[in-house]
């Protein structure tokens, strides 16, 4: 008996005889879930056709302090929005390099993490405008960031500081939109064109960055 063997699934095969009364239909749905599962792996792996980034170094055990209010980021909230609070939560920032050189600099590409956790900071689009979020992300996806991946990009912030260290994140993805504090406690990201002298004397925009040795 002729005998054509598919794999619909990778632990179960099915074979379907000719020449025989009885045969095992081949289950479409499962092939083209099991394909899809491995090409969403594989995407990972082929080059970046633009810009790259790719991890540095990394900074653990900080916390980003709001020279506004004196309050601190954190990630436990309802939706998965950050917010701010007087206790402080550590993060760790994850540096990146790019593989090209920007003529406006934007600042060092980073990624912030709540630290010893799957938890990152995302900036992604939304209607016209913007979106921060906690979202969880497996670390080693992050490990290179293409362009154009915008899942991945949103990930990433540029961080610029000033003569008096503190810093400012701007979303990679949505071009001008920085992470503000609120009222004490809301965290978001604005739209402030970066060139607007408003922005420089708002503290609300800016953060303190604090180590801790263990």
């Amino acid at each position: 008996m002729l005998e054509i063997t598919f794999w619909s699934h990778p632990f179960e095969k099915v074979t379907q005889g000719f020449g025989s009364h009885s045969f095992h239909r081949l289950h479409f749905v499962d092939v083209y879930e099991f394909v899809s599962s491995v090409m969403n792996t594989l995407r990972f792996t082929v080059p970046c056709r633009e810009g790259r980034f790719t991890t540095l170094k990394e900074k653990k055990n900080i916390s980003l302090e709001t020279v506004d209010s004196q309050r601190y980021l954190r990630s436990l909230s309802k939706e998965n929005m950050p917010f701010a609070s007087p206790n402080p939560e550590r993060m760790t920032i994850h540096f990146y390099k790019a593989n090209w050189t920007d003529k406006n600099f934007r600042g060092m590409p980073v990624v912030l993490n709540f630290t010893d956790s799957q938890s990152f900071l995302k900036c992604s689009r939304q209607d016209e405008g913007a979106i921060l979020r906690v979202e969880a992300c497996d670390k080693h996806r992050l490990r290179l960031i293409c362009q154009q991946d915008e899942s991945a990009l949103a990930f990433l912030f540029y961080m610029k500081g000033t003569m008096s260290g503190q810093h400012q994140f701007e979303s990679a993805l949505c071009e001008s939109w920085f992470i503000q504090v609120l009222h004490q406690e809301t965290v978001q990201v604005t739209h402030q064109p970066a060139s607007l002298p408003a922005m420089e004397e708002d503290p609300s925009f800016y953060f303190n960055i604090h180590s801790y040795s263990n």
